[in-house]
C-alpha cells in the first residue's frame, strides 16, 4: 500500500512532466542561453572547478552549450548516470568529450570515469 507521501509526489511528478512537455524546442534552447549568459559573468565559474550538470532530455532547459563552456574553461564536469539495471541508482561520472554523451546515450561506450 502506498504512503500519502508517496502518492503525493507521484501526483506532483505527473504534473511537472505535463508542464515540461508544453516546453517547446525554441524556449528549451533559449531558456539554455539565458543561463549560460549567467554562469559566463557569475565569478564562481571564472576559475576551473568541479561541476556538476546533467544532459538535458525531454524538453528539458538545453544544457548542450553550457557543458560546453564548462569543459572548454577548464571545469571537470561531472554528470549523472542512473543505471538501467538498479532503477534509481546513480553514479556520477567525470566527463571528458560530450560528444560520446550525446551519441551514445546507453553509456557502453563512453570516455569518461568514475568520479
Amino acid at each position: 500500500m502506498e504512503s500519502p507521501a508517496t502518492r503525493k509526489r507521484q501526483e506532483l511528478r505527473r504534473e511537472l512532466k505535463k508542464i515540461r512537455s508544453g516546453v517547446s524546442e525554441q524556449q528549451s534552447q533559449e531558456s539554455g542561453l539565458k543561463i549560460l549568459k549567467v554562469l559566463k559573468s557569475h565569478p564562481f565559474f571564472s576559475e576551473p572547478r568541479i561541476t556538476a550538470s546533467f544532459i538535458s532530455a525531454n524538453h528539458e532547459i538545453c544544457t548542450q552549450k553550457i557543458n560546453e563552456f564548462l569543459l572548454a574553461s577548464g571545469h571537470t564536469l561531472i554528470l549523472p548516470v542512473v543505471d538501467p539495471v538498479k532503477k534509481g541508482d546513480m553514479k556520477f561520472y567525470s566527463c571528458c568529450d560530450l560528444e560520446d554523451m550525446v551519441k551514445d546515450r546507453s553509456r557502453s561506450r563512453i570516455s569518461y570515469r568514475l568520479f
